[in-house]
């Protein structure tokens, strides 16, 4: 048995989720993105400074420094203009895989997934992390993929869920030493079987005592 999910993914979908990893990319970046920034503005800061003394000296024209500024400032604005232009380029397109209805099946082998044009399976080991950002879930299976689940299509996105299950753990001895050499467990059960129906509240689980 298993855990079964359909959503309906929108472009919108898309974006949040690539605003999301740009901004991860920027924050592990060496250097951070406002450090770019103070740099522009320094730059800025000593260019006028240096335009001032430059006039003062009399030996600046005013009119050829506004043109020649307006000059990089169009060229920053067009890079600006193509970097978006590029991203509206690259989004999934209607007929595409992402836009549409996704069926996933959760269970203890991994997750698999289908759509209209697609059908995959993945282990649980190729799972990076999952992230809830901006009310999406997202299972990540490498740095820019991930599965998308939006809170609001989900049935019950809070919603806690017993995983029951029988289990054996063997924990080898050292008989020399008499310390624990090593750990292994064994699951007898299906644990994803019927989850569905053993949905639990933050009550029904102890609080944790140290």
């Amino acid at each position: 048995m298993s855990m079964k999910i359909t959503v309906r993914l929108e472009r919108a979908d898309w974006e949040r989720f690539q605003k999301h990893v740009q901004k991860e990319i920027r924050r592990s970046a060496e250097r951070p993105f406002a450090w770019h920034i103070g740099n522009i503005l320094l730059w800025a800061v000593l260019a006028v400074v240096g335009l001032t003394v430059l006039d003062r000296m009399g030996g600046f024209h005013w009119p050829t420094a506004v043109f020649v500024g307006s000059v990089f400032l169009v060229i920053a604005v067009q890079v600006v203009y193509d970097v978006q232009r590029i991203a509206r380029r690259f989004a999934p397109s209607d007929e595409g895989p992402f836009v549409g209805e996704h069926r996933f099946e959760i269970s203890e082998q991994g997750i698999e997934s289908e759509a209209a044009t697609y059908h995959a399976t993945h282990a649980w080991s190729v799972v990076k992390r999952i992230e809830r950002v901006d009310g999406v879930i997202m299972v990540f299976l490498d740095t820019a993929f991930a599965f998308l689940f939006p809170e609001d299509r989900l049935d019950d996105p809070d919603a806690f869920y017993l995983y029951e299950t029988r289990m054996s753990v063997v924990w080898p001895v050292d008989e020399a030493e008499g310390k624990l050499v090593g750990e292994e467990t064994y699951t007898g059960t299906n644990g994803f079987e019927g989850i569905t129906d053993r949905k639990i509240s933050q009550t029904d689980i102890a609080p944790l005592e140290i």
